[in-house]
């Protein structure tokens, strides 16, 4: 069965998330919405690493890499997440690092309309992908130890509104598809709108604020 409603606090020391049991099951989080409270705390000098379960690997279980429940948040006060499998997430907050070690994994954000502030550091080959209804706000500098620093992996916006108000200019770039819309004052090496997309320079937590995006 779920771990229904379960959440963690990490200030120091190694979390290992490696659950053995199909998607329906998870190891924090069940049950819980990002307006709940986060299913995961990182603080410190804390570290979680997101694995992928051997075990059903290749059998028809279901995924492996549902460690979190979609719809649960996830708090970084520091420390560091290490996503080595797929792992999707209602939204992302605080500071701190998320890295995959340069694997090219895909961390999903803004499952059940959830909505996010993260000013932190994206690390490596990680991916990332906004979906849901909600508003994702990345607001980290690329020139200190925060977003873009060392990550590589193209950002994805499916759905809602990424908020962009740092800098992913050492991201591959930005695919907005259509329907979503990216929003910000921030800089990223190059995007890509489908048809239908919207882009809407400002920041989307001031509604009506003037922007500028930097792209190159």
């Amino acid at each position: 069965e779920d771990n229904t409603r379960l959440a963690v606090s990490v200030d120091e020391g190694t979390i290992l998330l490696d659950k053995e049991s199909d998607a329906n099951v998870h190891a924090l989080g069940g049950g819980l919405g990002s307006e709940d409270g986060p299913a995961l705390t990182i603080r410190g000098t804390g570290e979680v690493i997101i694995n992928h379960s051997i075990a059903i690997c290749g059998s028809t279980g279901g995924s492996v890499n549902d460690q979190i429940a979609d719809t649960a948040s996830v708090m970084l006060g520091g420390g560091l997440l290490a996503v080595l499998a797929d792992e999707a997430i209602g939204a992302l907050n605080g500071g701190g690092v998320v890295t995959d070690s340069g694997i090219g994994y895909t961390l999903t954000v803004g499952g059940g309309d959830g909505s996010g502030h993260f000013s932190g550091a994206f690390k490596e080959g990680l991916r990332v992908t906004k979906t849901g209804t909600g508003t994702q706000t990345f607001s980290g500098d690329a020139d200190g130890a925060v977003i873009g620093s060392g990550m590589s992996g193209p950002v994805t916006v499916d759905a809602g509104t990424l908020n962009l108000t740092g800098s992913l200019r050492n991201s591959y770039g930005l695919l907005v598809r259509s329907g979503a819309t990216l929003a910000g004052t921030g800089m990223v090496r190059r995007i890509t709108l489908e048809s239908g997309a919207n882009l809407a320079p400002g920041n989307a937590e001031v509604p009506g604020s003037p922007g500028t995006f930097h792209v190159g």
